[in-house]
């Protein structure tokens, strides 16, 4: 969005569209390419994807997300928990699904 000429970068769970629908997430849906918007704010080209995947990927450890999803509030969480039981296990999940779509090769990326 943009705002008072500043961008203004809201998802409001776009990137993470999993988590509404736990049910039905398979040890193969973490591998999942996914869409992606054609003319998306910030879209870049393939070749740019790539260079900041190899620059990036490596610095995300599941010790980093897991502090990430240690840091989310349990309100923004606790409308999801009745998918998984409950907030601990929800928090795991998270962590268990993107850990697995960082490996690589990373389905999202082109090579």
């Amino acid at each position: 969005m943009i705002k008072a000429g500043e961008v203004w970068l809201i998802d409001h769970g776009a990137a993470l569209t999993f988590q509404y629908d736990w049910q039905h997430v398979t040890e193969q849906t973490p591998r999942r390419p996914g869409t992606f918007v054609g003319d998306h704010l910030l879209s870049v080209t393939p070749r740019e994807l790539a260079a900041s995947d190899r620059e990036l990927g490596p610095k995300l450890s599941r010790t980093v997300l897991q502090h990430a999803l240690d840091c989310v509030p349990d309100e923004l969480l606790s409308p999801l928990v009745p998918a998984l039981g409950d907030l601990s296990r929800q928090r795991s999940a998270y962590v268990a699904f993107l850990w697995k779509r960082l490996q690589a090769p990373r389905p999202f990326v082109r090579p």
